[in-house]
């Protein structure tokens, strides 16, 4: 009987998604024998840092030796980590890392007063700042934010983009 050697990654190891949505390509691992042989029947643990992994960990490889499972991300936006393992074999742990981004806006907070006073004809001060931010409360970039004063105008022109730290202002 062949014994199992070594787990290895057989998918690239840094998948993306929107935090809590599975990654893609699913993280794929294959055991060989010293040989370099696939082995089936192998105990494989999936552990991820954040999030979920479907089957339930262990996951036993497959007569192609291989062993996957569908990692659906935490849902805080940034880098998470999976760490798969298989006993002491040699190679073992691997770290599978993705990049989580925020899912899409959904909700509209502001940041500076509602309550703005100034002179007429003059800028408002401070200038309105809102966020935006997903079902997660992770800070969404590129959302487009329309500003519609009661009375007077908008400097520059609605809408406006939220920057990278999911902020908008005038």
């Amino acid at each position: 009987p062949r014994r199992p050697h070594t787990p290895r990654p057989t998918l690239p190891p840094s998948p993306t998604a929107c935090g809590a949505t599975p990654a893609s390509p699913a993280p794929a691992v294959m055991v060989v024998d010293a040989y370099g042989n696939p082995v089936s029947g192998a105990s494989v643990t999936f552990t991820p840092a954040a999030g979920s992994v479907a089957p339930t960990s262990p996951v036993v490889t497959g007569a192609n030796g291989q062993a996957t499972v569908t990692w659906t991300l935490g849902s805080t936006a940034g880098p998470q980590t999976l760490t798969v393992s298989s006993g002491s074999l040699q190679g073992s742990p691997i770290t599978f890392s993705a990049t989580a981004s925020a899912a899409t806006a959904d909700t509209l907070r502001a940041l500076s007063s509602t309550t703005l006073t100034g002179t007429v004809g003059a800028a408002a001060s401070p200038a309105p700042v809102v966020v935006v931010v997903d079902a997660y409360g992770n800070l969404v970039s590129g959302a487009s934010v329309t500003l519609t004063p009661s009375d007077g105008t908008v400097a520059p022109t609605s809408p406006v983009g939220t920057w990278g730290n999911g902020l908008a202002t005038l």
